[in-house]
């Protein structure tokens, strides 16, 4: 095959990766399988970057079909339903471990971005900054953004409430970052690239969230914080960067009432 060939057909990988990743949130988990399967078909004529993807794509859907499943058993404990909520986020291990598994077995690093954050690094957005001025910016913004509704909020907030809060954010932004931008894009961007890496795994998980009932235009915004982070993850060498700025977010988010998912 010429190079070209390769990079069309890392290409066609990670766009049925998107389909299937559809599929499986809209619930049509035979289809889903289908195309994996028959994926199988080709893999011995495959590199090893495409074969390790294939297989990665299986640990993936493996590890959301289980999600979906252990979301529905969560929901039959005896708890409040934040305390499942912040149980249900945990089902992320599921994914990674299967991911890593399966990378450990080709002898890879599971992650390409696992080092010391390059705070220094130079982002343009459109303008050109450092990722610590950046980081200082959005912050303010953010916090400006959602002040007037954090104020009313906070008012009537429950202590136990803010527990919830933290311990939901915490978890949420470090799990979702290691899946995304830690297993997925250095997966994906080892196929295609960093930056075609950057907007098919942007992709992908703004999906994720059709399962939680958000909508498309919603969806849509997930995407670009996933392109936000993923950048950032790629800019400055580190998961920790978005990280931070998942955990920021999301917390603010929650505080201001804006996702009342932790109330109850």
């Amino acid at each position: 095959m010429s190079s070209n060939e390769l990079t069309g057909t890392g290409v066609l990988l990670a766009f049925l990766f998107i389909v299937i990743q559809f599929l499986f949130q809209v619930k049509l988990f035979s289809y889903g399988f289908i195309i994996l399967l028959l994926l199988i078909i080709p893999i011995p004529f495959f590199k090893e970057e495409k074969r390790l993807f294939i297989w990665t794509m299986f640990a993936f859907f493996v590890g959301e079909l289980f999600y979906f499943y252990g979301d529905r058993l969560l929901l039959e404990l005896p708890y409040s339903k934040a305390t499942i909520l912040i149980l249900s986020r945990f089902l992320l291990l599921i994914p990674i471990i299967l991911i890593s598994y399966v990378v450990y077995k080709f002898h890879q690093r599971v992650f390409s971005f696992w080092a010391k954050p390059n705070w220094g690094a130079l982002i343009e957005v459109p303008f050109r900054a450092t990722l610590r001025t950046i980081f200082i910016i959005g912050l303010i913004v953010v916090l400006f953004t959602l002040a007037p509704f954090m104020i009313n909020h906070l008012i009537e907030i429950q202590l136990t409430v803010l527990v919830r809060i933290f311990i939901f954010a915490i978890i949420s932004a470090s799990l979702e970052e290691v899946l995304w931008r830690g297993t997925l894009l250095t997966r994906v961007s080892k196929l295609v690239g960093n930056v075609p890496g950057l907007v098919f795994t942007s992709i992908a998980y703004g999906l994720s969230y059709i399962k939680f009932g958000i909508s498309p235009v919603a969806c849509g915004g997930i995407v670009l914080i996933g392109l936000i982070f993923g950048a950032i993850t790629v800019k400055s060498g580190s998961l920790l960067p978005a990280i931070l700025w998942h955990f920021v977010l999301l917390t603010l988010l929650l505080l201001s009432g804006m996702i009342p998912l932790l109330t109850i």
